[in-house]
């Protein structure tokens, strides 16, 4: 089992990690980890069932700051708001402001990278800020003793997608799950990559549209990136889980404790 769809209104990308099984037969709980894209397009009943059936307590924001402000989060009485802004680095693919998209599409006028994104996975798994903002992520969710915790980027697929490998992997779910959780999001953004890809095709001639379907999807090859950067840097992607985001014997007993039944 996978991560399950949460049926909004508004919101395509949203979906609750509960019932995923671990490689010792255990299974996430429900209503507790809800990974998402971009929720500010949700409708009153998408935040009404959202703090209803999921008890909704807090929502972790890894988007950068001129993302925020050209789409802020909605306000919800009750539930914390949690600034993470996961990139500092130039990361147009991944973070979709006005001046990454414009960047995005420049890049993909001046060459057909297969590479551009496996890097970008590669330089979030190296870059110190984006682990600090990735040991704070984890280090709530060691806190968050009731209730659902949301996290969400724009998509949903990149800084949201590593949030995800992370917990999974703390929670002992085998990788071939995690990579297939990973890539069902294709299934979940396509109506919107479409959309995106109609415009582009139709007012900026000149992309490698090839080029631009890879960068606004998720890859086995973006995650490979990741995992590889990990053991260069600490032997295995648990070892850098330990070494670099600061998840211990401890926490990792205590993340099971609170998320698995």
């Amino acid at each position: 089992m996978l991560s399950s769809k949460i049926e909004l209104e508004k919101l395509h990308n949203t979906r609750d990690l509960g019932g995923i099984e671990t490689a010792d037969g255990r299974h996430i709980k429900p209503h507790r980890l809800i990974r998402s894209g971009q929720i500010c397009f949700a409708s009153e009943n998408d935040l009404n069932r959202l703090k209803s059936e999921y008890d909704l307590k807090v929502i972790a924001d890894f988007r950068n700051d001129d993302e925020v402000r050209e789409k802020p989060d909605p306000i919800m009485e009750g539930v914390s708001y949690v600034r993470l802004n996961a990139i500092k680095f130039e990361a147009a693919g991944i973070t979709r402001d006005k001046k990454s998209e414009n960047s995005s599409l420049r890049r993909m006028m001046e060459r057909n990278s297969e590479t551009y994104m496996p890097d970008m996975y590669s330089k979030m798994i190296k870059n110190e800020h984006t682990r600090q903002i990735y040991r704070e992520f984890l280090t709530m969710l060691s806190e968050q003793k009731s209730g659902s915790v949301l996290w969400h980027c724009t998509a949903g697929k990149d800084r949201t997608g590593l949030a995800a490998v992370f917990i999974l992997e703390i929670l002992g779910v085998p990788y071939e799950r995690i990579l297939d959780d990973y890539l069902s999001t294709n299934t979940f953004i396509a109506p919107e990559v479409e959309l995106i890809m109609d415009m582009i095709q139709r007012n900026t001639p000149g992309v490698v549209m090839p080029a631009m379907r890879r960068m606004l999807s998720a890859d086995k090859c973006y995650l490979d990136a990741a995992y590889r950067a990990a053991e260069e840097l600490a032997g295995s992607m648990p070892e850098y889980i330990e070494q670099y985001l600061g998840v211990d014997e401890a926490m990792k007993a205590r993340l099971r404790d609170l998320y698995l039944e």
